[in-house]
């Protein structure tokens, strides 16, 4: 292979949707990493799935799983040459374009331990990153594909074991996602709501009285209300500011006059001293008749107009609208206290339909009808006789249009509860509670996350605070059982060895290691692992129109994947505009970005002078390997380092990178990023090397297991190592330990150079950088430290500081809210190993991740260990005499 190089890791981030996978494939297409047939197979075999752009995501998207549902479920690595390095890209996961929040069907719902107080239950609703116009233009004839496979993804989701009620699950979208999404359909956030997000006090009644109503005839409106109490359980209304039975018409009318705009429940919960956590309220403009047809009137299943909501506490069903023909009806469960599991059906269709005043007098009548029958049975029929009869007979009216849509929502949702009636079920001890309120609940499935409602854990009691710090783990335990499920599925895959969906090609030039990181904000935590084992960074960013603003917004992904890179100590950025095809190739539009890009790089802490900015074509190839003539403007990238570089592509802003310092001489560290169990070679850990030496013959110690034992050989790409040096990501074979006993986020050490052991406490400097509250001592986030994520709770905050000199400016301080910087005592929920970041950073340095989003970032000042004896195999006894 020539004369010796240095190998490097980029890793590969951006925005989801950004292109990232398809950029990635097709780097190692032009490289040679894979042959003209494979890729034109690939691209047969995703025409046939309707997924024709998805050829070069195949390249590292191997399983029938992955590429049916468009989506890369763990870091894979890829492997190719440079004139300068050793490159190795480290490919992890992406959702393409229809999800279930973020879950696909094997995978864990998270929800299943997301810190809501002592809520943690709700459920899924569906949802997709169609723009307005897709969903509602009946020549598109996908969009019945992707609802009906949306819908299909929602029956095969397995119900976790805590889930106690019957019925299904609902998620609400976080409100990135809902304001991402508000950029590009469009929606807007009606003004002045947002400040009371900080408000230490409730504001008047009144405020609410006098939101501001809609600029246009057809809006609607969805809010959403979270109130908590010390001492009471937490109450949330998510309303329309309209009545539903008096329909579009009266629609402004009862918004301004404020009807609609605050229940009695919540004006009672407030005068008797809840706090308001959370209040948004969101205009969109409905479909018009033209782009709503009545025969495909199920379009609206995934957009602003429909829902699919599976909540209340109430088992009461109430049906009340309906119009026929224009199948504009609603069955709504008239209450729900989220401190409550018990679940019972809500559905409900709306639509804009020019209604005469006929068809509305029409609609009144038959409401008072049904309103009049349904007091006389409803306290007699039990919840499922009640749907069992609905679905049998239905309405008259109805059934002309069933029969021409086999009302696939309802099937979905039969099929989904009688998938979950063997789930245990019993009265929750908030019932009675809950049963003498009187809310009218008409949610949006978008409204807002549940991470959101971690606020909630702001305000709790210490129990409460338990509670939130053990959802985390078990919300740990479930993503980590997936990803090992997945790599057992790689690992018996043909011609694979120690890396996971690892190839290798010898170029003319260099070979690279690059990460594909997951876009998604529900899969953040494998970009974290995958970002902490690299040397630079690849920021992918989409040119288009909409994308770009979605990315680069207060909480995109693109500014946030840039923060935690620096975070985690990627100092070296490229910066790659994707998707310049579709802007047609636009000079002002690439200097447009250029110029925010540079705005935010810096105030992460980039030196934009230092960063090559490269205009590309992912799935063309435009400026990857060769320069394009598309971009005559272009004149290439300068990176003003102290070995001055230029170029015009991406693989030279690679070759450019600076070649990174490897501490050889400190004692070993290697946080493992995954441990598998292969047959004939027995328990291999992996990970990237940190500081130190790793060899064969070495006696090793996993923190904070606290297990010793002896290293057999050591691996990386299929070839035997003498030994793994800083930055190598290596695989090594260990005698005498169960992967039960090891697992992702311990770090090994040398057992006789101080060895790595497990931390009681430890104090950081934490920086706030976008939290919505107040932190205080109790506050319990997820932690990323190289690749543990683990709930550490702020114990006790010991002084505030000046975040610029670092100087003291308060002791003993009852809170720290955004911009502050703080000295902390943090102890982790569960052992954990970190170090001072003066002594090994890449192991002192941690991003705090709370509702979805980087909320602080911090570095380790000092660390309590613990001294505690651990298991020494037979094979370190027998290697320790020699």
């Amino acid at each position: 292979m020539g004369k010796e190089k240095m190998h490097i890791n980029v890793v590969v981030i951006g925005h989801v949707d950004s292109g990232k996978s398809t950029t990635t494939g097709h780097l190692i297409y032009k490289c040679g990493g894979i042959d003209k047939r494979t890729i034109e197979k690939f691209e047969k075999e995703a025409a046939e799935l309707g997924k024709g752009s998805f050829k070069y995501a195949w390249v590292l998207d191997k399983l029938k799983a992955e590429r049916e549902r468009g989506i890369t479920i763990d870091i894979a690595l890829w492997k190719f040459e440079t004139p300068k390095y050793y490159v190795t890209d480290l490919a992890a996961l992406s959702l393409d374009m229809v999800s279930l929040s973020g879950v696909s069907p094997n995978i864990t719902p998270p929800l299943a331990a997301h810190p809501l107080h002592p809520l943690r239950s709700l459920s899924f609703s569906l949802f997709t990153t169609l723009s307005m116009e897709e969903l509602y233009n009946p020549s598109l004839g996908s969009v019945e594909a992707h609802i009906d496979a949306a819908g299909f993804r929602l029956i095969q989701l397995d119900l976790p074991s805590w889930f106690i009620n019957s019925e299904i699950k609902f998620a609400f979208a976080s409100s990135s996602e809902w304001d991402s999404n508000a950029r590009q359909a469009p929606l807007s956030v009606a003004p002045g709501l947002a400040q009371v997000l900080s408000s230490p006090t409730p504001p008047d009644i009144g405020y609410f009285l006098n939101l501001p109503k809609s600029d246009g005839p057809r809006k609607w409106g969805v809010y959403a209300l979270i109130a908590t109490h010390p001492d009471l359980p937490p109450i949330m209304y998510i309303g329309s500011g309209t009545h539903a039975q008096d329909g579009v018409a009266k629609r402004e009318t009862n918004y301004s006059s404020g009807k609609g705009c605050i229940p009695k429940l919540i004006k009672i919960a407030l005068e008797q001293g809840y706090f308001l956590s959370f209040g948004m309220l969101i205009w969109t403009k409905l479909p018009s008749t033209q782009l709503v047809p009545r025969t495909r009137a199920r379009f609206l299943a995934l957009e602003s107009v429909f829902a699919v909501i599976f909540c209340a506490c109430i088992p009461m069903i109430m049906d009340k609208v309906y119009i026929p023909d224009f199948f504009l009806w609603s069955r709504e469960s008239i209450s729900w206290n989220p401190g409550c599991t018990h679940l019972s059906l809500s559905e409900s269709v709306r639509a804009d339909l020019s209604l005469t005043k006929e068809e509305l007098v029409h609609a009144r009548e038959l409401q008072l009808k049904r309103d009049a029958a349904k007091t006389q049975r409803y306290r007699k029929r039990k919840r499922e006789e009640d749907e069992v009869k609905f679905r049998k007979t239905g309405h008259e009216q109805h059934k002309t249009w069933s029969e021409r849509n086999p009302g696939r929502v309802n099937q979905i949702a039969a099929d989904v509860k009688k998938k979950a009636k063997d789930l245990q079920r019993f009265r929750c001890q908030v019932c009675d509670f809950n049963a003498s309120c009187n809310a009218h609940l008409n949610t949006h499935f978008k409204s807002i996350s549940h991470q959101e409602s971690a606020r909630l854990g702001y305000k709790v009691k210490p129990a409460d605070a338990r509670k939130i710090m053990k959802a985390r783990e078990k919300e740990e335990q479930e993503q980590e059982q997936l990803q090992a499920q997945h790599q057992q599925q790689l690992i018996q895959q043909p011609q694979h060895s120690l890396s996971s969906e690892t190839d290798h090609d010898d170029l003319q030039s260099l070979t690279i290691y690059l990460v594909d990181a997951p876009g998604h904000r529900d899969f953040i935590k494998n970009m974290i692992t995958g970002t902490s084992q690299a040397d630079c960074a690849i920021l992918i960013i989409a040119a288009g129109t909409g994308e770009f603003e979605a990315g680069i917004s207060k909480d995109g992904q693109t500014r946030e994947h840039a923060l935690l890179a620096y975070t985690l100590g990627v100092k070296q950025l490229i910066v790659a505009i994707n998707k310049m095809d579709t802007t047609k190739w636009s000079e002002e539009r690439y200097q447009e970005i250029i110029k925010e890009t540079s705005n935010f790089i810096k105030k992460v802490g980039y030196n934009p002078k230092h960063v090559p900015f490269v205009p590309i074509s992912g799935f063309n190839g435009d400026n990857m390997i060769e320069a394009s003539s598309n971009c005559p403007w272009y004149k290439g990238w300068e990176k003003e380092t102290k070995a001055k570089a230029t170029g015009k592509t991406l693989l030279e802003a690679i070759d450019a990178i600076d070649p990174p310092s490897r501490p050889t001489d400190k004692p070993l560290r290697l946080p493992l990023q995954d441990v598998y169990k292969i047959g004939g070679i027995g328990t291999v850990p992996v990970g990237r090397v940190e500081t130190g030496i790793i060899k064969a013959g070495m006696v090793v110690t996993f923190a904070p297991a606290g297990v010793t034992t002896e290293v057999k050989s050591v691996e990386m790409h299929h070839e035997q190592l003498t030994e793994g040096v800083p930055g190598d990501n290596v695989g090594f074979n260990v005698k005498n330990v169960s992967v039960k006993e090891i697992r992702r986020g311990n770090v090994a050490g040398d057992s006789k150079n101080d060895p790595p052991k497990g931390a009681e406490s430890f104090n950081a400097q934490v920086i706030v950088l976008n939290h919505p509250g107040q932190v205080g001592a109790g506050y319990a986030p997820v932690l990323d430290c190289h690749t543990a994520h683990i709930a550490c709770k702020f114990s006790e905050l010991l002084e505030k500081i000046d975040r610029r000199t670092g100087k003291s400016v308060e002791n003993s301080p009852k809170f720290i809210k955004s911009g502050d910087a703080a000295i902390v005592k943090m102890v982790p929920s569960k052992p954990m190993c970190v170090e001072a970041f003066t002594d090994y950073p890449p192991l002192g340095r941690f991003a705090v991740r709370d509702m979805r989003q980087t909320v602080a970032v911090g570095v380790i000042k000092s660390v309590a260990k613990a001294d505690k004896a651990g298991k020494v195999t037979k094979a370190a006894q027998k290697a320790s005499k020699k």
